[in-house]
């Protein structure tokens, strides 16, 4: 069966919860760092030169996973909060432990599109043997699209 064949039990060792079935799509932008991860963010919800922009430079600047969330104000959510609170779908987050949790945050904020999705910026990945072995494990977090960003040129 295909469930063997993917190893679908490997992904998936928890229950399901309710946040997770009635959660809208999530999008997580993934890439080295400064190649516009952010800036990609802020230009789809059109917070560039607005105080709620995303952080962006040259240098790395992300070293949070950020979720951007629908809300009815602008507001920010801590990472234990959002694994704790059960009608949302981070609750497997839990697993990564304090110190994961400690580097994720939620942006609540009332923004059409995020009526429909839920965006994910992520710190740039792979730069170093460090990074690489960091050991968190993807896969337990359901992600419905990746945007996988390179750098271009010199």
């Amino acid at each position: 069966p295909m469930e063997q064949a993917y190893k679908y039990n490997e992904l998936r060792q928890h229950e399901i919860s309710d946040g997770e079935i009635t959660s809208k799509p999530m999008v997580l932008f993934l890439g080295p760092w400064s190649v516009g991860k952010s800036s990609m963010v802020n230009y789809l919800l059109g917070l560039q030169d607005t105080p709620y922009q995303l952080y962006t430079g040259a240098e790395p600047t992300t070293s949070e996973f950020t979720v951007i969330m629908h809300g009815e104000k602008i507001r920010t959510v801590e990472g234990i909060v959002m694994a704790a609170d059960s009608s949302r779908s981070f609750s497997p987050l839990e697993k990564f432990g304090q110190n994961f949790l400690e580097k994720l945050v939620g942006i609540e904020m009332p923004h059409k599109l995020l009526e429909r999705v839920t965006f994910v910026d992520t710190p740039g990945i792979i730069e170093n043997r460090k990074q690489q072995e960091r050991g968190t494990n993807f896969s337990i977090i359901t992600i419905d699209f990746c945007n996988f960003m390179v750098r271009m040129g010199p």
